[in-house]
C-alpha cells in the first residue's frame, strides 16, 4: 500500500511539474495604465507561476506583435481589422481637462464645440483620428 501511495503521489507531482507554466511571455502594454494596473500584479504573479518569466515593454506606441515577437498587448484604443485575437478588458473613459490658468486665460467653454478654435494638446498616438467625439447623457 505504501509504496502505491507514493508512486501515485510521484505520478501526481510529475503530472503537476508537466501542467506549470513556464517560459518567457513577452508583453506590450500602454505606459500609464501598465504603471497603474499591470505593475502591481506581478508579484502576486510571479508568486503563483514561478517558472513564467515577463519581458513587460511599456510604451504608448503602437507595436507590431508579430514583427516584434510579442505574446500579447494590452490596448486602449478602437482595434483595426486584424488577423489577431482581441478580447475586450474594460472601459476606458477620457477626459478633457484644463488648468486652472488655461480656464482663466480662455474662458470656460460651455459646449464642446468652442474647443474647435482653442489651443489644445491631444494624445499623439491615439488610435482614433484627430477628432474629439462628446456624447451627452442622453446619448447625443
Amino acid at each position: 500500500g505504501e509504496i502505491y501511495r507514493q508512486a501515485e503521489e510521484a505520478e501526481s507531482a510529475a503530472r503537476e511539474m508537466s501542467i506549470q507554466p513556464r517560459g518567457l511571455v513577452r508583453l506590450a502594454v500602454p505606459m500609464s495604465f501598465g504603471l497603474r494596473w499591470v505593475a502591481p500584479l506581478l508579484p502576486g504573479f510571479f508568486r503563483a507561476y514561478p517558472e513564467v518569466s515577463i519581458d513587460l515593454h511599456l510604451s504608448d506606441a503602437s507595436v507590431d506583435l508579430v514583427a516584434d515577437g510579442f505574446d500579447a498587448a494590452l490596448r486602449i484604443a478602437a482595434l483595426p481589422d486584424s488577423s489577431l485575437v482581441a478580447r475586450r478588458l474594460c472601459a476606458v473613459t477620457q477626459y478633457v481637462v484644463a488648468s486652472p490658468d488655461y480656464l482663466k486665460r480662455e474662458g470656460r467653454p460651455a459646449h464642446p464645440r468652442e474647443l474647435v478654435d482653442r489651443p489644445c494638446l491631444s494624445y499623439a498616438y491615439r488610435a482614433r483620428s484627430d477628432v474629439w467625439r462628446f456624447t451627452n447623457e442622453a446619448g447625443e
